[in-house]
């Protein structure tokens, strides 16, 4: 039990370190994701199983989620109640998100995965993909009275998710 109460600072560290310095500082060579071995680590590091590790972080993820929807709703709320968004718009708003999010992929970290050829024609078709999903979103808030800013793009997917501009 005192290994897990010196685990979740030094998580908290070591994810506040990773976000700063990023993925780009990975070895291409490396067959694991950032994650992977950060949780490998601290695992060893701190003498538990790389699984307790794992649960950690999926927990802490699981809280920053939680907390960014509540600031979301928050947010579309506040804009209701001073008349910038109707309550249909806030749940337009809403669902479009849980759409969006429900779309991302499970495993960012699979990029590393691949080899610098398959990436560079991957970044082609993903920069393809981003600018015609931007292009549908675009359009579906123009239909629908809404401000994209609502949608909080304007940050980048990448960021939302802590991975930098680049979004992996």
């Amino acid at each position: 039990m005192k290994n897990y109460r010196l685990l979740l600072p030094a998580l908290a560290l070591t994810l506040t370190s990773v976000a700063v310095i990023g993925a780009s500082t990975v070895s291409a060579h490396t067959q694991a994701g950032p994650q992977d071995t950060i949780i490998e680590r601290l695992a060893e590091r701190f003498g538990v199983e790389a699984t307790e590790v794992q649960s950690a972080f999926d927990e802490l993820h699981q809280e920053r989620q939680t907390e960014m929807q509540t600031q979301l709703e928050t947010r579309l709320q506040t804009a209701v109640e001073a008349g910038q968004l109707t309550a249909e718009q806030k749940q337009l708003i809403l669902d479009k998100h849980a759409e969006m999010q429900s779309e991302r992929p499970e495993k960012p970290e699979d990029w590393f995965e691949l080899s610098p050829e398959e990436r560079q024609a991957a970044m082609g078709s993903r920069r393809e993909a981003m600018e015609t999903r931007h292009a549908e979103l675009e359009t579906w808030a123009d239909q629908n009275g809404i401000d994209l800013s609502y949608l909080q793009l304007n940050q980048g997917e990448g960021m939302r998710q802590g991975r930098g501009h680049r979004g992996f």
